[in-house]
């Protein structure tokens, strides 16, 4: 056993399970919160408690989903789908910062 992984199972109180080369896997969680402004709709995660903004455009939404003219409804009906995607997209990442803008 190394000093780092001494040191990490005095501090945890778990002993070999701190490995530097393995990062860490984000946090991820969606609030049941959605805005529609201009450009599309905008809805938060939680990555390691700290919000982060997510946007999809009317067009990615219409083309991938329907052309349904209530953009809610269409994010509601595939927020699952849409949350996956933002989660891979932010776990990705290695520091989130600023918004999301979904592909």
């Amino acid at each position: 056993m190394s000093f780092f992984q001494s040191v990490w199972g005095f501090l945890t109180g778990k002993k070999n399970t701190f490995d530097p080369r393995v990062e860490s896997v984000p946090s991820i969680s969606f609030p049941s919160e959605q805005q529609v402004d201009e450009f599309g709709i905008l809805f938060p995660a939680l990555v390691d408690g700290r919000r982060v903004v997510c946007r999809l455009t009317y067009e990615q939404l219409q083309d991938e989903f329907g052309k349904d003219s209530d953009i809610i409804k269409i994010f509601l009906a595939n927020r699952s789908a849409i949350e996956s995607r933002a989660a891979t997209i932010i776990s990705q990442q290695r520091d989130v910062k600023g918004p999301i803008l979904l592909k």
